[in-house]
């Protein structure tokens, strides 16, 4: 297994959306991608998101729609140090990229050839979460990485809860046979927090940000699909994000005392579910510790399996699955400690 990147701070990579009908590959969604496709970003903005990252030296993401981009297009594409990410559908033309699994995608899975190469992203909604153990297993079979996202985990409730926990619970019991085979994959809601000692969350403003075919620079493509006029500069002229210190893990009150490490701590489904860009859902928390609790006993069948007590570093059980308890109830006994009680009325001689 790889060990995970540390969180730099600096913008590292744009990511850039090729037409108004690029795939998803998060939390949020793009219904042009569903509805056919709209106009591909003009090439002076691909151009300047060239120039821009060859000055900065960084990389681009970019985002593929249904359909391949046309050669002008694919020129300026392939001058640039960049990752395609793209829909399943396209991996007939491409042999390279991490390639995204949307529920029209599931059915192509089965016909997926096995590559140490492939990296694929699963999106799958609450509908679906039976199928979630069956689906990931194939998808083991045919990759080096697989990364789960549950698109409407804003609406999770208790049944998608014990849904979500007995299906991950069945893909760690699977994870473990294949790793006894000598099949090492990675799953990012299983091996990542093995990895890892500190946040290693999305950092969206913090490490990358989006550009929009209108040329401006966003947080994350789920602000620029959300809202056009919520832009924080433009690829010409820079960026300026407002608060920015509230992007960071040390101004995150819930977020800073929580080591679900491998948690994206989506910053667009914070300010969509709390209207707190650094608070998360009771979703979001919940599900991350339902993960990183499913990650402890990997961890455990891994040092019995392996008598390597060193390999990864322990994770401590929790009795709790949303931080947001934890701290409520600090703060109540830290009220009792410093109310002070009243003293009793003196008696009254008759």
């Amino acid at each position: 297994m790889r060990r995970m990147p540390e969180q730099t701070g600096t913008i590292d990579y744009l990511i850039v959306p090729l037409e108004a009908g690029a795939t998803s590959f998060c939390y949020y969604e793009n219904p042009a991608y569903y509805s056919g496709g709209g106009d591909f970003l003009p090439l002076t903005v691909l151009r300047s998101v060239h120039d821009y990252a060859a000055k900065k030296s960084i990389t681009i993401n970019f985002l593929y729609g249904n359909r391949r981009p046309p050669h002008d297009y694919e020129e300026i594409i392939e001058s640039t140090n960049h990752v395609k990410m793209l829909p399943l559908k396209l991996k007939k033309y491409y042999a390279e990229g991490v390639f995204v699994v949307n529920r029209d995608d599931v059915r192509l899975i089965d016909a997926l050839e096995s590559s140490a190469q492939n990296t694929f992203i699963l999106r799958l909604v609450k509908d679906e979460l039976q199928k979630l153990g069956p689906i990931v297993d194939v998808l083991l079979d045919k990759c080096r990485r697989l990364d789960l996202v549950l698109p409407d985990i804003g609406s999770f409730s208790g049944r998608e809860y014990d849904e979500y926990a007995m299906q991950i619970t069945r893909i760690k019991n699977d994870f473990l046979n294949r790793i006894k085979k000598g099949h090492t994959v990675e799953l990012n809601i299983l091996t990542d927090r093995l990895l890892l000692h500190a946040m290693n969350n999305c950092n969206a403003g913090l490490v990358h940000l989006t550009v929009g075919c209108n040329g401006k620079l966003y947080l994350c493509p789920g602000f620029y699909y959300g809202n056009e006029d919520d832009s924080v500069g433009s690829i010409d002229n820079g960026s300026m994000i407002k608060n920015q210190r509230l992007l960071r893990i040390g101004n995150a009150p819930i977020c800073s005392r929580c080591d679900a490490y491998h948690c994206k701590r989506c910053l667009y489904l914070n300010n969509k579910l709390t209207l707190e860009i650094n608070t998360p859902s009771r979703q979001q928390c919940v599900v991350s510790h339902l993960e990183r609790d499913c990650s402890r006993v990997l961890r455990d069948d891994l040092v019995q399996l392996t008598h390597d007590v060193t390999a990864f570093a322990p994770i401590p059980e929790l009795s709790y699955f949303d931080p947001l308890d934890v701290l409520l109830r600090d703060e109540k006994r830290a009220i009792k400690r410093h109310v002070p009680v009243s003293n009793p009325a003196p008696a009254v001689n008759t």
